[in-house]
Formats: structure tokens, C-alpha cells, sequence
């Protein structure tokens, strides 16, 4: 299993990878769009559940 610290770069990367495709495939007003800041705040969440695990 990957360390802590690799599976939040990952994720980090995958946040970075999304927003990119979003603002390619809606603008530059991708983060106006209710499923796109949805699925940004899982990411988030993922991260911050990883951080707080031992």
C-alpha cells in the first residue's frame, strides 16, 4: 500500500489533472458548475481524511 504522503500527492495531482479538463471543457468559469466544485470538495475530503489517519 502507498504511503500517506503518496496518496496525498496523488490526489493532489488528480485535483490539479480535474480542474485543468474542466476548464478546458467549460471555460473559464468551470468552478461556477455545482458538480464540478462537488467532486473538487470529495477530493478534498479524501486528502483530509488521509492527513488525520496514523
Amino acid at each position: 500500500m502507498a504511503s500517506k504522503e503518496i496518496r496525498i500527492a496523488l490526489l493532489k495531482e488528480e485535483i490539479e489533472e480535474f480542474k485543468k479538463s474542466m476548464e478546458y471543457q467549460y471555460g473559464e468559469s468551470y468552478m461556477d458548475y455545482s458538480e464540478v466544485t462537488a467532486r473538487i470538495k470529495v477530493m478534498e475530503d479524501m486528502i483530509q481524511i488521509i492527513s488525520d489517519q496514523e
